[in-house]
Parts: structure tokens; C-alpha cells; sequence
């Protein structure tokens, strides 16, 4: 029996494995992993005999049909099927897969680098809409492989920055630096790079090393964009690299630098009416200055949040910033006032570590009405059980020694005792 090429038993195996609606994890079970199918149906490996008997039971089809070499592709209807599939993807997903496919097909049998690439991008964005990020970001590399043999940098440049963004949605960050970085050392490999790209890679890189907490590098990136779109008036997630700016400043430990670059992210979505991310800065500025001390200009921004997130009718993000008004309240001496916001800001909160800081929050105030003495005790404990056990900051730690002390006064020093131990602890590391 003669056996296809491996581009020919990739698409084939594929081609089966969508039309039964099957995921790479469930064509894998238990003797693979879904990398491994990946790359078979990616052409980068070339299975055992024994592998593709597995893989071939599991699709329900004859090893046959796997092996052998009967196929001719037309490369007219090759680019056809790849235009059918950017003609698709807004309006029919579904059948931009069925055409995505036949363009793979067709273009594997081809053993054209430049159809090849350009099938493997429509099959990745393909991907990409239905949110099966992984796949996308590893179809988006085989097209930049393709794109590079084919000797078009530029292509590959932007096919290594589109996989870069599908890992990062994926939330494969690793993976998502590989590529962005090996984006950027392309740049200098173009006669003349399109600044554009360039721009763009750099931002995505940036607000991932953000998301990473890579702060010192990920500012020294976002630096780099800022002064790539002064240059060619090129905006590109401009709100959004102000903002992670303003994250970085912050973790950094440069306040005002992080209050001015919130303030800027919140002009820019003020100015392109984005209301609900311009809310989301005016919340992070207004945690700068609680941070700093400035209780009664985090009061005024929290309260500003407040007002835009309801009239966008953002029930769980109100109750966030009616969160952080019930922190100020206790931070200004003004315990009803804190009370009162915390019972309202539970009543939508979902996050956990929030909801913690508002039961901490009940607690300190009812710990002072002896006649509430006991069930402040329980507030502290589900305040401090969802803040969580590794939780480490300057508050959980203020809260552990308020319990404890709190259970001292109740003479139940046998209790107290831990919440003691864990406050002495973080005050020690905290200070260094």
C-alpha cells in the first residue's frame, strides 16, 4: 500500500476529525496529547503506523483512507476556497470552516508555501471565531512557517503577531511572548518594515508582559509604542497602553507617573465615547490616591465611577466602586456610612476577595456594638476565608491581628492565638 505524503494524511485527518465535530483533545483520549494531534494535523510530525491505527479507529475511518496516495488539488478552486472563507467568516462560520478546510486541503496537496500560508491564516481565524484560541495560535504559526518559506517576511511577521494574540487569548502566555518577540526580531529582516506592524506587535507585547506582572519590561515596551504612534499618528489600543502604563507605574511604586497615565487613558476613552473602559481608569486613578493617602480625591473619582457604571446599567461593576466607597468611609471615620455601602455593594459583588474586603469592613464597624461582638467575629473569619490563606497585603494583616485581638477581649485566647501568629508574620515580611 503506498502512503500519502505527510501534508496529505494532515489534511485528511483533520478534514475527518471536523466533519465528525470532534475537538484534537477528543481525537487524542488518553494514548496522546493534543499537541501531538496538532502537529500531525499540522504536518509537522509524521505519526508510527501504530499511532495512526489509534487515530484512525477513533475517527471511525479505514487506515486506508490515510494512506493512500490517490489526490489532485486545481489551484484556481484553492483560492477560491480561500476567498470563500474570508467571505464567510462575519455572516456564516460554519460554512467558512467547510471552505476553510477544502482551501487546506487543496493547498497541502499543492506544496505551494505562499496558498499554503494563506489557507493555514483562513483556517486559523477560522479558529479564532469560534474561539478555540489554541488551535488558532498554532495554525497562525504554521501559516508564519509557510509565509517564511515562501521568503515573504512581511506576512510572517504578521501571521507570528496574530498567533502571539490567539495564545494570549488563550491564556498560554509563554507561548504568546515566543511569538511576539520572534515577531519583532523579524522587523529588522524587512527592507522596509511597514511601522504599522511594528507598532502593533510592540503594544500586544506590552499589555501581555502586563498581564504577566513583567512591569519593568512591559513600561520600557509600551514607552517604545507611546512614541511610535506620536510619530505616525497611529492610535492603536491607545487607551489601553495608557492604562497599563498607569498598572505598571503603579506596581513600580511611582504613584503620581501612574495617576497621570490613568488620567490619559481616561481622556482618550472619554474622546472616542468608550464610557465604560474611561470608568475602569477613573477606578484605577481613584486606587492610586486610597493608596496615597488621598482619601478625599479617591472619594471623588470613586464616586464619579460610580455614577457612569449606573447609567451604563453595570450592576457588578457599581457595586465595586460602591466597594471602594465603603473603604474610604472606614478610612475617613465615618463607620455608618461604611457599613451601609458594604451591605449594598454585597448584594451584586461577585468577586470573592471583594466581597472578604466588605465583610472585613461589617466586621471593624459591629466589633465596636458589644451587643454585635460575636457575629463580628464570624464576619472577620468569611472575610478573611475569602480573602484567601495566602493572601498577603497590609490589610489581611490589620484584619488578623483585629480578630485576634477581638477574641483576646472574648478571653478565647486559643483562637485568637493563629490569627496572632499570621498578623506578626505578614507585618514582618511586608516591612522586609
Amino acid at each position: 500500500m503506498a502512503r500519502a505524503d505527510r501534508t496529505t494524511l494532515a489534511r485528511r485527518i483533520k478534514a475527518r476529525r471536523l466533519e465528525l465535530g470532534l475537538t484534537q483533545r477528543e481525537v487524542a483520549g488518553d494514548d496522546f496529547t493534543r499537541g501531538f494531534i496538532s502537529q500531525v494535523e499540522n504536518g509537522l510530525i509524521d505519526p508510527s503506523l501504530k499511532s495512526l491505527e489509534i487515530i484512525a479507529q477513533r475517527l471511525g475511518t479505514p487506515i486506508s483512507y490515510f494512506l493512500e496516495d490517490n489526490d489532485a488539488a486545481d489551484p484556481v478552486a484553492v483560492e477560491q476556497s480561500i476567498r470563500r472563507t474570508y467571505e464567510l467568516l462575519e455572516t456564516d462560520l460554519e460554512g467558512a470552516a467547510a471552505a476553510s478546510a477544502t482551501a487546506l486541503s487543496g493547498a497541502e496537496k499543492l506544496g505551494n508555501p505562499s496558498l499554503l500560508a494563506r489557507a493555514r491564516s483562513g483556517a486559523a481565524w477560522v479558529a479564532y471565531n469560534k474561539s478555540d484560541f489554541s488551535e488558532a495560535a498554532d495554525l497562525f504559526a504554521a501559516a508564519a512557517e509557510a509565509h517564511r518559506t515562501a521568503g515573504n517576511t512581511t506576512q510572517m511577521l504578521r501571521a507570528l503577531n496574530a498567533a502571539g494574540s490567539a495564545a494570549h487569548r488563550a491564556k498560554d502566555y509563554a507561548a504568546a511572548e515566543e511569538y511576539y518577540t520572534s515577531a519583532l526580531e523579524a522587523v529588522p529582516l524587512i527592507h522596509e518594515p511597514d511601522l504599522h506592524d511594528h507598532l502593533r506587535v510592540l503594544v500586544n507585547l506590552g499589555i501581555l508582559l502586563t498581564h504577566q506582572g513583567k512591569s519593568a519590561e512591559a513600561k520600557n515596551i509600551l514607552e517604545q509604542a507611546l512614541s511610535l504612534s506620536a510619530i505616525h499618528k497611529e492610535y492603536y489600543r491607545y487607551g489601553e497602553v495608557y492604562h497599563a502604563l498607569g498598572v505598571n507605574y503603579r506596581r513600580l511604586g511611582f504613584p503620581n507617573k501612574a495617576i497621570e497615565h490613568y488620567q490619559l487613558a481616561f481622556q482618550f476613552y472619554e474622546a472616542v465615547q468608550e464610557p465604560l473602559n474611561a470608568a475602569h481608569a477613573l477606578l484605577n486613578c481613584g486606587n492610586v490616591y486610597m493608596e496615597t493617602g488621598d482619601y478625599a480625591e479617591a472619594r471623588r473619582l470613586y464616586r464619579q465611577t460610580l455614577d457612569i457604571y449606573e447609567e451604563l446599567g453595570e450592576t457588578e461593576h457599581a457595586a465595586n466602586a460602591r466597594a471602594k466607597l465603603a473603604s474610604v468611609a472606614w478610612h475617613e471615620g465615618c463607620p455608618q456610612e461604611a457599613l451601609a455601602l458594604a451591605d449594598a455593594a454585597l448584594q451584586h459583588l461577585t468577586d470573592e476577595k471583594e466581597r472578604g474586603r466588605m465583610f472585613v469592613i461589617k466586621a471593624r464597624v459591629l466589633a465596636k456594638d458589644e451587643a454585635q461582638v460575636t457575629f463580628a467575629v464570624d464576619l472577620y473569619r468569611q472575610g478573611l476565608a475569602l480573602l484567601g490563606p495566602s493572601a498577603d497585603s497590609n490589610d489581611v494583616a490589620e484584619a488578623c491581628y483585629e480578630l485576634g485581638d477581638l477574641l483576646m477581649r472574648l478571653d478565647r485566647a486559643g483562637e485568637a492565638s493563629p490569627y496572632l501568629a499570621r498578623a506578626a508574620d505578614l507585618y514582618r515580611r511586608l516591612k522586609g
